[in-house]
């Protein structure tokens, strides 16, 4: 014991147990288990010896230990009453079923078996320091301040108190006097490592991630293996969208933590965002075995497979989110199955979230794009009505329907599908929204038609904006229209394009935001038909890089 050697004391207590042993060397035996990590041996020989000692309340006591530990709640808290039952002054039991309580999400209840154990011992720091978690999860910050404070009356140097108090303040709208607590405990204990970490964790739930990354540091000088500041350090990386080093430290904690979820969560994502797919996959793989109801993991393995080009396992992963009403990870679960051309996988899921929520508006958006990917104009044209009913969403609508008109009529006679439903209003509810929506209806038909129909869709496009269009909105179309296209590509010859642009030119010149799509288009054109890099060299630097690779 004095050498946490749990696996050596496993054994010795096995050996005492099996060789006609008290119902205390099985108490010790299920104890090392739960120590060493091996819960399902340790629930499996406090289960045998419930049987064999039915009236010791030491067993069932630490057989719900175990049970909570694994997240079997209900078998936890059978347990922990049946010690209650046994021993109805043991304030150690009314604890763990306090803990248990507030597992399932039961404050009110947990508040008063912790009360419980209160009145039991008083003197016991564990449990005013758990019944002012629990005053936390009521919202109940006032009385939450006062229990934490009278743990400090007795104990001034308590410092998960502090953190209680610090916490509950925040909450209460007070962060100037929790960030002035913050400050002293570093002040009067300037090499406790504790007090650094609750410093930390207070800025960087502030997101004064510089003053917390700096108190990590601090931190690590005393113990640079501190898995707990390791992890708080992946934390304020990963939120710096340093997603290397973010992953780096994360790896470090789950090390130490190999049954932590939300490291396995951090982990994963910062690996996704760092490109890194297969381990991102296989991290994702190892948090669905710690929490198989985290769903973020399996659209995380998801989009990494997707990305390995292991398209059915990708498929595979994301399935998991049917049986689940999680639509924001079904959206996404769509989206990127689209992205690799599995329609029917995509709209799988789309019709998940169609039984979940009909009116959802990304529902219909993603469904009809789809539609208009697949050549279905007419069930795009249906879908795109769908949006088009939604409150506030009449003129997005109908910018959908111009989309899936644009592929098969010119742009001028698909942009009749706007008629004149221009609300500035829903508009700018969702401005990028509908931004992306019109230079969508742009692109489609310049995919299909080649620029020559569209000076005349701008132009009509236009009025059909009204004071939109005055307040820079065209603008922002043609230029978002102009770095799409240049990602994508842009389709139709030379001599189609110079006659676009100079009918593009005289009909846009009036307005000042479109002078600088207009003037980008140009240098593009010049750079292209003479190969004079003078004329991109007369572009800002960062409109150049924007125009690398077009035409």
């Amino acid at each position: 014991i004095e050498a946490d050697d749990y696996d050596g004391l496993a054994t010795i207590q096995e050996t005492l147990a099996n060789d006609g042993g008290r119902a205390n060397d099985h108490v010790g035996w299920i104890y090392a288990l739960i120590e060493k990590g091996d819960l399902e041996t340790a629930i499996e020989v406090g289960r045998d010896a419930a049987a064999k000692f039915p009236d010791h309340a030491a067993i069932q006591y630490h057989l719900a230990h175990a049970y909570r530990i694994r997240g079997q709640f209900e078998e936890a808290l059978t347990a922990v009453d049946r010690a209650i039952s046994l021993d109805e002054e043991n304030p150690w039991h009314f604890g763990l079923r306090a803990l248990i309580l507030r597992d399932q999400d039961r404050p009110d209840e947990a508040l008063t078996a912790i009360d419980r154990a209160i009145d039991l011992n008083k003197k016991r720091p564990e449990s005013h320091l758990l019944r002012a978690e629990i005053l936390l999860d009521l919202e109940r910050f006032d009385e939450a301040i006062d229990t934490a404070q009278a743990v400090l009356n007795a104990d001034p140097i308590h410092l998960p108190s502090h953190e209680q108090i610090m916490r509950a303040l925040v909450s209460l709208d007070r962060v100037h006097e929790a960030e002035a607590r913050a400050r002293e405990l570093v002040e009067q204990a300037p090499g406790n490592l504790q007090a650094l970490l609750i410093a930390s964790r207070f800025y960087l739930q502030q997101d004064h991630l510089d003053e917390a990354l700096r108190l990590l540091q601090r931190a690590l000088e005393i113990d640079p293996g501190n898995p707990e500041a390791r992890r708080l350090r992946g934390d304020v990386f990963f939120q710096k969208s340093d997603y290397r080093r973010a992953s780096e430290e994360l790896r470090f904690h789950a090390s130490h933590h190999p049954h932590s979820a939300e490291t396995h969560r951090l982990l994963a994502n910062s690996l996704l965002y760092s490109g890194k797919w297969a381990e991102a996959a296989d991290v994702a793989e190892q948090l669905i075995k710690i929490d198989p109801e985290c769903y973020q993991a399996y659209y995380v393995r998801g989009f990494a497979l997707a990305e390995l080009n292991r398209p059915e396992d990708a498929v595979a992963a994301f399935d998991n989110l049917l049986s689940t009403e999680d639509c924001e990870g079904l959206l996404f679960a769509a989206s990127t199955v689209c992205d690799i051309g599995d329609y029917a996988s995509a709209k799988k899921y789309l019709g998940r979230i169609a039984e979940l929520q009909p009116d959802n508006r990304d529902l219909w958006i993603k469904t009809t794009r789809i539609h208009i990917l697949e050549g279905s104009f007419d069930a795009a044209t249906e879908s795109a009505a769908r949006i088009e009913a939604l409150p506030g969403c009449l003129f997005l609508g109908r910018l959908f329907a111009a989309q899936a008109a644009a592929a098969t009529r010119p742009l001028h006679l698909a942009l009749d599908a706007l008629d004149t439903a221009s609300q500035p209003e829903d508009f700018k509810s969702d401005d990028q929204l509908h931004v992306e929506a019109a230079t969508k209806v742009l692109t489609i038909s310049v995919h299909n038609f080649g620029p020559r129909f569209l000076p005349e869709g701008l132009v009509k496009l236009r009025g059909q904006l009204g004071s939109l269009a005055d307040d820079g909105v065209l603008g922002r179309i043609l230029a978002n229209f102009l770095r799409v296209n240049v990602d994508d590509g842009f389709t139709g010859s030379l001599s189609e394009w110079e006659t676009a642009f100079e009918d593009l030119f005289a009909s846009l010149e009036d307005l000042s935001d479109c002078q600088i799509p207009l003037q980008m288009l140009r240098a593009a054109l010049n750079y292209t038909k003479t190969g004079d890099e003078r004329h991109l060299l007369s572009l800002p630097l960062e409109q150049r890089q924007l125009l690398e690779g077009a035409f």
